[in-house]
């Protein structure tokens, strides 16, 4: 080793040569690093050109086929951004705490019309794409039903089965085909038309906004398909998709491939939806097609308050698929598609309100309407309003949820004011049209929330007809405009009815014409014999299980209702032509809580006698009644005669309406009724004495003139 004197010993011009030396050999090294570094820049960019040239030419090539598709679906291109939407297009959204305003859009073109993670920007369609005419029918033929066709087929559990075509069924009367389906494992099911799906699918040109279809389920299990409703028609937005509403309120994208056209769909296709909530969702989505109100530009991460088992959730935003967003329950860790406009999401429960506040600003505000029904309501109208927020503590709903709510007297209050302000008073709030608070806290927004939570906490003092969901029908006690009336009766019935029917003219001194008023026809001799009762201790919620709603359901076998006939939430939403079977004195289910008791329990509505301007005397209803609601029947009356009849009586019975009656008396005719007949068995099963009652076909504003197709009366 060389001592420290050695090194020293090297000249400082020996030194600087050295340097000089080291220098050119580093420089000769970073210009070959240099070089290779330029070379291999080249050949990226060079492959980059080539990479985007033939990009260009797939978009081009996509482009092309895009618009060829487009044409073949009836539907126009446009290469614009939907972004550029007007104005009036756009709808005002609240969040749950800032309450700040954003904007609602039909679509969020530019977050959710390409896959995440793709980074190609591809212009959206316009609106236009879609015509306004997309939930029109198909005029093509009707496809035709054959034996051995493969088929989809529904069963008892809703679910749809893969099987063959067996055998053709004639309905009785000549009222179309039934089908035998041979389903796997040696099981045979016979169903109608509108419960049957074609296995191919189906043409383009027969697949519309609101068409009946099935399709797998989404999930692991794809052995069973579901049946739904199209909501979307394949565009760019939705990369080419259709957007399906299941029966079950789940929201699915799917491909053409596995989409199945029911075969036979009844008129209105949404009467085949058990889930009454759901089948009020599709109708108003259908109505505002082509622009239903849809949240803009959700995020990933984003918080939501989201609607889970009655009860307001928080929830984190997984992933954005279009018109969808993927929800991760932070309570459970349950995962779940929800549609980006659903009255699950709180911020569209509260953009629905504001809009119902603005709509009928004023409303609240009950003006008197009279002398004789001022008294009506007092005191509850500011309970209807009360919009407050509860605390909700998580639990198992018991009786002790409405303990300190339970009336310890007689319910006779109920029937002075509107009855859908009922729970109100007993601590129920409603700050929305679409959900209620119970006592407890509990967030109830369907009718088999409300009716789970009545029967948990055996509310024995209220029933399903002091409810409603429906967004279109207000519990404000709204007053007719004052006019002093020349003729007033607080109470034509006399206190025979549940509630007074006053009577009132304001034209002219002429009095109704005189009537032994009957509130329930007379009993008949030989009742009960002919009856059947039913053993539910559920209230007679399972209409498979409930003898007398079995009647209901058997009878139309065959027809366009079957298992969907009757009774939903003490609601009838389409006439039974066979009849509706009521629970009975034979049944041992409780009259205060079965659900298969309505006409029996004669008014629940407020009706008030008027005289009309130009047709004598009508009824008209002095609150919002929602669609399928009862409303009143009319009495039949034995008239003796000299003649032998049927099975050696003699006596006939008939409606005497200028004899004896109530205020069905006072129906007026129209072509265009609010009411729907219904003939219904109480008091008996014999074919030949039914109950004529009278149902609300849908909503019907307070202050409407209620009336009925006397044509219908005669069948």
């Amino acid at each position: 080793m060389k001592s420290d004197e050695d090194v020293m010993e090297m000249t400082q011009e020996e030194l600087q040569n050295w340097i000089r030396k080291e220098v050119r050999k580093k420089s000769e090294i970073v210009e070959q690093t240099a070089e290779k570094l330029y070379q291999i820049l080249l050949e990226k960019r060079e492959k980059l050109r080539a990479g985007h040239a033939k990009l260009a030419q797939s978009v081009a090539d996509c482009e092309f086929l895009v618009q060829q598709l487009y044409s073949l679906m009836g539907l126009d291109y446009k290469d614009e951004d939907s972004e550029a939407e007007t104005e009036q297009q756009r709808l005002p959204a609240l969040g749950r705490s800032t309450m700040e305003e954003t904007s609602l859009s039909r679509h969020d073109a530019r977050t959710s019309a390409v896959p995440q993670g793709c980074g190609v920007l591809v212009s959206s369609v316009s609106q236009c794409s879609t015509p306004s005419d997309s939930t029109k029918p198909s005029t093509l033929p009707e496809q035709k039903i054959t034996l051995n066709m493969k088929v989809l087929a529904k069963c008892k559990s809703r679910k749809w089965l893969p099987g063959e075509i067996v055998e053709i069924v004639s309905k009785e009367g000549g009222g179309g085909f039934k089908y035998k389906v041979s389903l796997e494992e040696r099981r045979r099911v016979l169903v109608s038309g509108y419960h049957l799906a074609f296995e191919n699918s189906p043409a383009l040109g027969r697949l519309h906004v609101g068409a009946r279809v099935v399709t797998q389920y989404p999930g692991d299990d794809k052995s069973f398909f579901y049946s739904g409703i199209v909501g979307e028609l394949p565009s760019r937005q939705n990369c080419m998709r259709f957007l399906v509403f299941l029966d079950d309120h789940t929201p699915t994208y799917v491909g053409l491939s596995i989409l199945h056209l029911v075969c036979r769909p009844l008129e209105d296709p949404l009467v085949d939806i058990a889930e009454d909530a759901h089948r009020r969702f599709i109708r108003e989505y259908l109505k505002v097609w082509p622009h239903p109100p849809m949240a803009h530009g959700p995020h990933v991460d984003q918080k939501l308050y989201v609607e889970h088992q009655g009860v307001q959730r928080a929830c984190q935003v997984l992933r954005i698929d279009c018109s969808l967003i993927d929800v991760l329950f932070k309570h459970s860790g349950h995962k779940e598609w929800i549609y980006r406009g659903s009255m699950r999401l709180e911020h569209s429960v509260t953009l629905k309100r504001v809009q119902q506040e603005k709509a009928g600003a004023g409303e609240a505000k009950a003006t008197k309407p009279s002398s004789g029904t001022a008294s009506a309501g007092s005191g509850l109208a500011g309970t209807a309003v009360t919009v407050a927020m509860v605390n909700y503590t998580p639990h198992l709903c018991s009786p002790a949820c409405v303990a300190h709510v339970r009336p310890h007297g007689p319910l006779e209050a109920q029937h002075k004011c509107n009855p859908l302000l009922v729970p109100m008073t007993y601590k129920f709030r409603r700050p929305s049209s679409i959900y209620y608070y119970a006592p407890c806290g509990r967030t109830l927004s369907t009718g088999v929330q409300v009716e789970d939570y009545l029967r948990e906490t055996h509310c024995d003092f209220l029933s399903m007809d002091v409810f409603s969901l429906d967004p279109h029908v207000s519990t404000a006690t709204t007053g007719a405009k004052h006019i002093p009336f020349k003729v007033f009766i607080p109470d034509l019935a006399g206190g025979r009815e549940n509630r007074a029917v006053p009577c009132v003219n304001e034209h002219s001194d002429l009095r109704p014409p005189k009537l032994n008023y009957r509130s329930r026809r007379v009993a008949l001799d030989a009742g009960l014999n002919f009856v059947v009762g039913c053993d539910c201790v559920d209230g007679c919620r399972d209409s498979e299980f409930c003898s007398c709603r079995q009647l209901t359901t058997q009878s139309t076998v065959g027809g366009p209702l079957e298992g969907n006939a009757g009774y939903t939430q003490k609601r009838l939403h389409r006439a039974v032509v066979t009849g509706v079977y009521e629970c009975n004195a034979r049944c041992r289910c409780d009259p205060r809580t079965c659900s298969n008791r309505v006409a029996q329990h004669g008014i629940q509505v407020r009706l008030q006698v008027f005289m009309t301007r130009d047709r004598c005397w009508g009824v008209r209803c002095m609150d919002d009644i929602p669609g399928g609601a009862f409303v009143c029947s009319s009495s039949v009356v034995p008239m003796t005669t000299s003649m032998r009849l049927f099975d050696g009586e003699d006596h006939c019975y008939v409606i005497a309406a200028n004899v004896e009656g109530n205020v069905a008396c006072f129906l007026n005719h129209s072509h265009s009724p609010n009411l729907f007949r219904q003939y219904v068995f109480v008091d008996t099963h014999d074919l030949r004495f039914p109950w004529l009652t009278f149902f609300t076909r849908e909503q019907v504003k307070a202050w409407t003139e209620l009336t009925c197709d006397y044509k219908s009366l005669k069948g």
